[in-house]
């Protein structure tokens, strides 16, 4: 009798102990962050911008982000994101260039292209159309000047120039734009385009994805971007060079890579990101990436907006700050 309870109690303990450490299992690989942040005592802050943010963009000297609302916050500062009134519609993507910021604002049907005047949101002229039919992007640059600001509507690729659009220059056929544009990068002669938003230049050599969604190409024109023997583990999402550390930082379907540069700036490895990167976002997707010269000027300031495709309480903005040497929310 006394083995029989005894081997009742050890079944019934066992069934308990193996449904805690699962449940610690599950729990700990959905809570990679948190659970690395105690592991280094690193205090999670909560998030400011919460949902998908896709772009992270500079105008003069403040940054601004959307999730479907606007945020800004000046470029020197840690976090300090403050929301500002938004466009009439969801602001999905921005963009800017050295004196404007740009919204595109999506409902179920239509886009339609804002420009930020002051306080107060006013549509572009010409810059509107069915959903998925209008795109907008800028060349990337991270400097207060040299940023040039795009719209594709219609099949054409228009510069923005506030409430209005200009005709397209010449070259910019040459240099990529096209029918199915959605990116820009600054090159050594002038503005070039892709067809892939995994595009971007450190001002002379540029950087873009192969059609197998993982292979690295480099070059000084579209003409001759050639594939490279470096591959990401994932497939890659977004991309962008940060020159200060030689290297480029690919957001992809789980997580961010860190691609290295030689002194030719070809790219020579891709390997994991610094810091808690891996365990913030090993498993999400990433939705945009972007670099800016940090408080001391020396070093850049990454951020990224990560989460599941399907939004959940864990989508966010997260910024990393070389004083702090740590992924944490924005």
């Amino acid at each position: 009798m006394r083995k029989d309870t005894c081997k009742i109690t050890y079944k019934k303990n066992y069934g308990i102990v193996s449904a805690v450490l699962l449940g610690l299992i599950t729990f700990s690989c959905s809570q990679q962050p948190i659970f690395w942040a105690i592991e280094q005592e690193i205090k999670l802050a909560e998030p400011t911008l919460k949902g998908n943010v896709y772009s992270v963009v500079r105008c003069g000297d403040y940054l601004y982000a959307a999730n479907g609302n606007v945020y800004r916050k000046h470029r020197t500062s840690e976090r300090g994101w403050e929301k500002i009134p938004s466009p009439p519609k969801f602001a999905a993507y921005l963009a800017s260039s050295n004196s404007h910021v740009y919204a595109l604002g999506t409902d179920k049907n239509d886009c339609q292209v804002y420009v930020l005047n002051g306080n107060t949101w006013q549509e572009v002229s010409g810059a509107s159309g069915k959903a998925n039919e209008v795109v907008i992007f800028d060349n990337g640059v991270i400097h207060a000047t040299g940023r040039n600001a795009y719209v594709r509507v219609g099949g054409s690729v228009k510069p923005l120039n506030g409430t209005t659009t200009l005709p397209l220059p010449s070259w910019a056929a040459t240099n990529g734009a096209g029918t199915k544009t959605v990116a820009a990068a600054a090159g050594s002669s002038g503005d070039y385009f892709s067809d892939t938003r995994a595009f971007c230049s450190d001002g002379s050599k540029l950087y873009s994805v192969a059609d197998d969604g993982k292979t690295i190409k480099w070059g000084t024109t579209n003409a001759d971007l050639a594939n490279t023997p470096v591959q990401t583990a994932e497939t890659i999402t977004c991309l962008v060079c940060d020159s200060v550390n030689g290297r480029l930082i690919a957001g992809t379907k789980k997580g961010l890579e860190e691609i290295k540069l030689d002194g030719s700036k070809k790219p020579t490895s891709a390997g994991n990101l610094e810091s808690n990167a891996e365990a913030a976002f090993g498993e999400s997707e990433i939705f945009c990436v972007a670099v800016f010269h940090s408080i001391d000027g020396s070093n850049h300031t990454t951020y990224t907006g990560a989460g599941k495709a399907s939004l959940s309480k864990y989508n966010a903005l997260w910024g990393y700050y070389p004083s702090r040497g740590n992924w944490n929310y924005e």
